[in-house]
């Protein structure tokens, strides 16, 4: 009987009464998450509500150019909103007061790449997966993670249409 003494009991689990805890403790967890990602998406679209049609010819011809660079053949309108700090393409004001023809571009070029990843399904994919395991901090790091290699592949396909010399300006 030297044996059982390093064997686990197979007959033993869990009490029903923990499973029952911790499911319910998972589906209160992914609802808190549903609420958050529904707000958040409520604000986007209280942010597509609010932004006007760009009207800055100079940064629309831009916009136009930066189109035809990439091969996009779709029109995507292009908005601008004081709510916004940084860009998506909803242009922030203050960048368009204080245009720079290389900085804009960039940014145009940048938040294109965004479009042509198909990045906005890889949002919502990335959000389903949160709010599914909420409760896993891997699966929290992975998505962090992905954030962040979407913005590095969109800087490097960025960085490929320039010239060598452009570089340290786009960085």
């Amino acid at each position: 009987d030297w044996m059982n003494e390093f064997t686990i009991s197979v007959n033993s689990s869990t009490p029903a009464i923990i499973r029952s805890i911790l499911l319910c403790v998972w589906i209160a967890g992914m609802f808190v998450m549903f609420v958050l990602a529904l707000k958040s998406s409520l604000q986007l679209r209280s942010l597509k509500r609010s932004a006007l049609p760009l009207q800055n010819t100079t940064i629309c011809k831009l916009y136009k150019q930066c189109l035809f660079e990439m091969k996009i053949t779709r029109n995507i309108p292009i908005y601008s909103t004081a709510f916004l700090k940084t860009p998506i393409i909803y242009m922030p004001i203050h960048l368009i007061s204080d245009y720079h023809e290389t900085d804009v571009r960039y940014i145009l070029l940048h938040e294109l790449q965004h479009y042509k990843h198909k990045d906005s399904l890889a949002n919502y994919l990335m959000f389903l997966t949160a709010i599914l395991y909420w409760f896993n901090p891997i699966v929290w790091y992975a998505l962090k993670e992905m954030r962040n290699d979407r913005e590095i592949a969109c800087d490097t396909s960025v960085l490929k249409m320039l010239d060598e010399c452009d570089y340290e300006k786009y960085g």
